[in-house]
This record gives C-alpha cells, sequence and structure tokens, in this order.
C-alpha cells in the first residue's frame, strides 16, 4: 500500500485542539497519525 502525503490545512477552536491532542495521546500516536487513521476509518 503507497501513502501519499497530502497537506492539509484545518482551522479548529482551541478546545477543540487540545482535544485531539488528548485523544491522539491516549492511543500514543502523533495529531496527525490519530487524524490519518480516523479519518481513513470513516472513508471505508
Amino acid at each position: 500500500m503507497e501513502y501519499l502525503d497530502e497537506i492539509i490545512n484545518l482551522r479548529i477552536k482551541p478546545s477543540d485542539k487540545e482535544k485531539l491532542i488528548s485523544k491522539a495521546n491516549e492511543d500514543n500516536l502523533s495529531v496527525s497519525a490519530y487524524c490519518r487513521v480516523k479519518l481513513t476509518k470513516e472513508l471505508k
């Protein structure tokens, strides 16, 4: 499987950013890896 990196800019509220960081840390992932995992699950 090939991964192509693409930059996606996302504007979120600071409180949402903190929630995202917290959830990523719970899964021991970086924020970008956490978003990638969640988004690809949604696309399937």
